[in-house]
């Protein structure tokens, strides 16, 4: 996706031994990156696993919504984009 330069880390729930949306898998990622929840961007195209997970560990969320669903659980969500190439300025905007 030519997007790796934007990243420092990216963190894979089956190698953290947790997944999403529970909180040691957003605890485990400020561990390992020795980053605070407001310096933590989480992309992910799942409500009720990405997006829910970063609202209670005080992350930024970007939904991945290419067909445009209802945000359905009513969460808090930062950033909603329908092309992956959006995350540019989102990261652009956010260093």
């Amino acid at each position: 996706s030519g997007l790796e330069k934007y990243f420092k880390y990216l963190f894979i729930s089956e190698e953290l031994n947790s997944s999403k949306p529970h909180l040691a898998y957003y605890e485990a990622i400020m561990k390992q990156s020795g980053c605070t929840p407001e310096e933590i961007l989480i992309i992910g195209d799942s409500l009720s696993a990405d997006i829910l997970g970063a609202q209670n560990s005080r992350c930024k969320s970007v939904w991945f919504n290419p067909k445009h669903l209802e945000n359905s659980l009513n969460l808090k969500i930062d950033y909603i984009i329908d092309d992956l190439n959006q995350i540019v300025s989102i990261v652009e905007e956010n260093i």
